[in-house]
């Protein structure tokens, strides 16, 4: 199967995903970019070894409202599966470039308003009470 022309695969992501016509022209704007780089740098192996229409898909999917949580998003889905730290570089650079906006990885995932960190916070405190609990119950068997 060749490849799916530009044209096409914007309708297509504007259609089956509902992802706004201008996020889909972006979307693969970042495909293009990302395929001219790993030809220049020989670093991705394989026609489509960093990013596929189905990863185009998966991207469109999430449903980003604004550049900026489109670019997280890419890096998310692009970047957060590589190995290699200069690989993710690389993605995330051509995420900033095309989409015009900075990732902050380090913020998104750790700053204490993010939701990894909200949900991070909700389990610590449920594994709290279930020991608290568990505690509570012992030391009534052990009390009688």
């Amino acid at each position: 199967m060749g490849d799916i022309p530009n044209d096409e695969m914007i309708t297509i992501l504007e259609h089956r995903c509902g992802c706004p016509l201008s996020h889909a022209k972006l979307l693969v704007k970042v495909l293009n970019s990302l395929q001219v780089q790993r030809s220049k740098t020989n670093v991705f192996q394989g026609k489509n070894g960093l990013i596929t229409p189905r990863d185009l898909l998966r991207w469109a999917e999430r449903h980003a409202t604004t550049k900026e949580e489109l670019a997280f998003e890419g890096y998310a889905l692009l970047a957060e599966r590589l190995r290699n730290d200069d690989e993710k570089e690389i993605v995330k650079s051509v995420l900033e470039e095309v989409l015009k906006t900075k990732i902050d990885v380090d913020k998104v995932y750790y700053d204490e308003k993010s939701e990894p960190m909200s949900q991070l916070s909700l389990v610590r405190e449920q594994v709290s009470e279930r020991s608290e609990r568990a505690l509570r119950k012992t030391s009534l068997e052990y009390s009688r």
